[in-house]
């Protein structure tokens, strides 16, 4: 069916977090190095706004359900 939405697996990044150099970390180890972050700023922001404009048009889809079910509601009565 077009434009069905399915549900799969989370997928975890499984890449190697970059080491790196700063003895003054708290998370150092004895040499000066602590495993950095592997995430990405601008495909998280671009997630989260995929996510809001997502939301934004179910509720969109759920309020002109409800006028029209209102409309509906008021015909069937006159």
């Amino acid at each position: 069916m077009p434009g069905e939405v399915t549900i799969g697996r989370t997928k975890l990044d499984q890449a190697e977090l970059p080491e790196i150099h700063d003895p003054s970390h708290p998370l150092a180890n004895a040499d000066g190095y602590y495993q950095g972050s592997n995430v990405e700023l601008m495909i998280e922001i671009a997630d989260a706004r995929e996510a809001q404009r997502s939301y934004e048009a179910n509720l969109k889809m759920f309020e002109q359900t409800r006028k029209m079910s209102t409309s509906l509601m008021d015909l069937l009565r006159r």
